[in-house]
């Protein structure tokens, strides 16, 4: 039987065109594969949607036996890279620091406002008064946070970062109309806006539900946000699967 692109998935056919092409051809049809992913994942990314991003993963996913197939290829010396080599580039290392960074921050801030005890914005005064000035200063630099991880993980192509952001974005919106309560809307792109007037008349049990203790929307942030912080590092020091593509987006950059 022919086999041809209609006669398997795509992801089985173009492993079959590398297995069977000759050493001479196999690197640039390998790296003209590649290539074409990689641009469908960069026009997702500069689209700013989380979304898009992660659908577009989704598909490098579905496409990881081809590139399996091809690396260890070049491992085993049966092909030659034509592609620009193999260490994260510069622009995708900043991306990943700065998702880092980003991400690090939210995990501080939520769990601020998730902790318990003597610590916690929400204990009250002698006069059983809450502190609302600090709770509503807390919140804000939450929703600042949460927006620099958002925009920050959108200009990455490191796919557990995506996916847990996703999960996040996911979990945002499953509160929104809690969130809505206490003043904070949830916009086209997914970022976070604060009313602070409305928060600092909002009921203080709807407050505390979303953002007191480990069973908190917030405390679930900051558990999200601290893999992301993780994932980012790691993909920063060693790359991921489908983790990044070199500036002329011929082949992967790293390979795990």
């Amino acid at each position: 039987m022919r086999v041809t692109a209609q006669s398997m998935s795509r992801s089985n056919y173009l492993t079959y065109k590398i297995a069977n092409s000759s050493s001479s051809s196999t690197s640039s049809a390998a790296n003209s594969i590649l290539s074409s992913l990689a641009s469908s994942t960069s026009s997702a990314s500069s689209s700013d949607d989380i979304y898009s991003l992660a659908a577009q993963q989704s598909s490098l996913k579905a496409n990881s036996k081809v590139i399996t197939s091809y690396y260890q290829g070049l491992v085993s010396g049966k092909y030659t890279s034509s592609g620009s080599g193999t260490t994260t580039s510069a622009s995708s290392e900043a991306s990943l620091k700065t998702l880092n960074t980003e991400a690090s921050d939210l995990a501080k801030s939520a769990a601020a406002l998730s902790s318990k005890g003597s610590s916690s914005v929400f204990k009250t005064d002698s006069s059983g008064e809450y502190d609302m000035d600090a709770i509503a200063s807390a919140v804000q630099s939450f929703v600042d946070d949460y927006n620099g991880t958002r925009s920050a993980v959108v200009k990455t192509t490191d796919s557990r970062s995506i996916q847990t952001a996703v999960n996040m974005v996911n979990g945002s919106k499953a509160n929104e109309s809690m969130l809505n309560k206490v003043g904070i809307t949830i916009g086209s792109n997914n970022s976070l806006s604060l009313d602070t007037d409305k928060l600092k008349s909002a009921d203080m049990a709807d407050i505390k539900s979303l953002f007191s203790g480990t069973d908190s929307y917030a405390y679930g942030v900051a558990k999200q946000a601290s893999q992301i912080s993780s994932y980012a590092a790691a993909a920063t020091s060693t790359g991921s699967l489908l983790g990044g593509y070199s500036s002329s987006g011929s082949i992967i950059d790293t390979l795990a």
